[in-house]
């Protein structure tokens, strides 16, 4: 009898279409055979790529023909030991032919049934690093070994950047609104210390933020610029520093210092903190992409349990059934589109008013969707908190309004449970396909708009 339960890589796709699709990181996911089933929005941007011209096709044709790829031997032991990732440089291709230095991650994920791996490549652009050779060399030497922790390459780098601009001091702030926390230092006691927290603006930090731009203050530029004391312990007179961004903000910065202006700093000292900055953004970017694996990995193990596979019966209908839509769309030349449907504070709902009573919001919703759709649409159960609705000969634009008419009368009632008024509202996401789309493409855009609804203050609908 075959097995109609959706494949390992089908949930981990969700999983990560839930984690990752508002991330700045390119993230793909490969199946056993390497091919690509899932790319976030950030990947298709880093790429220069349409979906369709990524989904399907092998991991190996957006590397570069010389790329050393690791061997699925490789791969499978750092699963085998729990590691779950391997870290390494390289160049990687762009769907143009155009090519870009990357570090990447591949993270490996077991498929419980089959024994198959399944492969996630988390991807950052470094070609935008600038400066020297000898230097950058240097710095690779120091901050791309793969056997150091991240905290422990972070101190390396502190460590280089004292070394070469001359200063006793070197530190990475977060900036949460006007106040700058030091979360890595070096230096004498007398300096800087992890947990130290300074208001921007009595820190030079403050003027390579304003900026968003390298800033110095050597013995050039003193006289400029006067002195300044970080907290009740460090008075700082000499400064090099730049914001460190993360996509289009800045995180904190990264400085180095010394209490007397007599250093130098040059044009090349300006770019080299630039690019060390960036770095460290990236670095963090990493450090995020990590926890967010983690995560994956923790709900995958959930998700395809042997109770939770036993469980998607119905899922496995609705897919089927979207599938027969797209293809009678195809045939008659009609449009079909589907929306995915989530109740907003799904898990806040049991603990707010009692237990059971998300499963009587979503009962709730269920019962209103079909009231209100026509006779030919469909409403079936995706997901804990989600609902899919099945929308034949109806394009995105008349979809958008079906399920903004829903939303509204969702509004307009009050859930009563166990005499209690409960106040309920969703979110969605809607997709169209003219019958050239598969099942997998069209509910991978459906979820992304939800996704992309909530993020934007939930009880909305969005398109993909």
């Amino acid at each position: 009898m075959d097995d109609k339960r959706p494949s390992a890589s089908e949930s981990l796709r969700a999983i990560l279409a839930r984690l990752f699709v508002q991330a700045e990181q390119a993230v793909l996911l490969a199946d056993g055979g390497r091919r690509i089933c899932f790319v976030n929005p950030a990947a298709l941007s880093l790429f220069g790529c349409q979906e369709s011209e990524m989904i399907g096709h092998k991991a190996s044709d957006f590397f570069t023909e010389t790329q050393a790829l690791p061997s699925n031997d490789v791969l499978q032991a750092s699963a085998d030991l729990g590691q779950g990732y391997r870290r390494y440089l390289g160049r990687r291709r762009r769907g143009d032919g155009s090519t870009f230095d990357a570090q990447t991650l591949v993270a490996t994920i077991r498929d419980p049934r089959h024994e198959e791996l399944l492969y996630i490549e988390v991807v950052h652009d470094v070609s935008v690093w600038s400066c020297s050779d000898q230097v950058l060399h240097a710095l690779r030497r120091v901050v791309f070994d793969p056997g150091l922790p991240f905290d422990e390459r972070r101190r390396a780098l502190l460590a280089f950047g004292c070394e070469h601009f001359g200063t006793p001091y070197g530190a990475i702030s977060e900036l949460v609104d006007d106040e700058l926390t030091i979360i890595d230092a070096t230096g004498p006691d007398d300096g800087f210390h992890v947990g130290d927290a300074f208001n921007r603006g009595d820190t030079y930090c403050d003027h390579a933020i304003e900026r968003n731009a390298p800033f110095r203050r050597d013995g050039l530029t003193y006289k400029r610029v006067p002195p300044r004391r970080y907290g009740d312990r460090v008075e700082v007179g000499c400064y090099i520093g730049c914001p460190i961004p993360i996509g289009r903000r800045v995180y904190g910065t990264l400085y180095f210092a010394a209490h007397e202006a007599d250093g130098l700093f040059d044009q090349a000292d300006l770019d080299l903190i630039a690019a060390l900055a960036r770095w460290v953004g990236q670095e963090i970017e990493i450090e995020n992409s990590i926890a967010l694996l983690k995560q994956a990995r923790e709900q995958f193990g959930r998700e395809t349990s042997p109770d939770a596979l036993a469980d998607l019966s119905d899922r496995d209908r609705l897919k089927r059934r979207l599938q027969d839509e797209i293809d009678r769309a195809r045939s008659r030349q009609e449009p079909v589109s589907v929306a995915l449907l989530a109740v907003d504070d799904f898990e806040r709902l049991d603990e707010q008013h009692g237990e059971g009573a998300g499963e009587a919001a979503l009962d709730h919703v269920t019962a209103l969707c079909k009231e209100t759709l026509r006779a030919s649409d469909h409403v079936g159960r995706w997901a804990d908190n989600e609902l899919l609705l099945l929308l034949p000969d109806t394009s995105r634009a008349q979809a958008l309004v079906t399920i903004e008419r829903l939303l509204q009368a969702l509004r307009g009632q009050r859930m009563v449970n166990e005499a209690l008024p409960v106040n309920i509202t969703a979110s969605a996401g809607v997709a169209e396909s003219g019958g050239e789309d598969s099942a997998q493409i069209i509910l991978h855009r459906a979820d992304i708009a939800r996704h992309l609804a909530r993020s934007n203050g939930r009880d909305r609908v969005e398109a993909g």
